[in-house]
């Protein structure tokens, strides 16, 4: 399970750089093209297999995809 969530603008942004629409990025990465608009449209959650397909298929690093992390306080 990711302890992070998904950046769905990262997302959405990435794909357009690839040039890929939805479509053909969900047949990339074996998942239906509604389930990868839903993750883009914020309603779901990539599992861990599907978020490692996702970084592959738009040749992003780990955490490219990811909603950054607040600074921790220090302590």
């Amino acid at each position: 399970m990711l302890t992070h969530r998904i950046d769905r603008n990262a997302l959405r942004r990435t794909r357009e750089r690839k040039g890929y629409s939805v479509p053909d990025l969900a047949r990339r990465v074996g998942a239906s093209a509604q389930h990868l608009y839903r993750i883009e449209w914020g309603q779901r959650q990539p599992s861990p297999r599907l978020y490692r397909a996702l970084t592959e298929a738009l040749e992003a690093d780990e955490g490219d995809l990811l909603v950054p992390e607040p600074p921790q306080p220090p302590g």
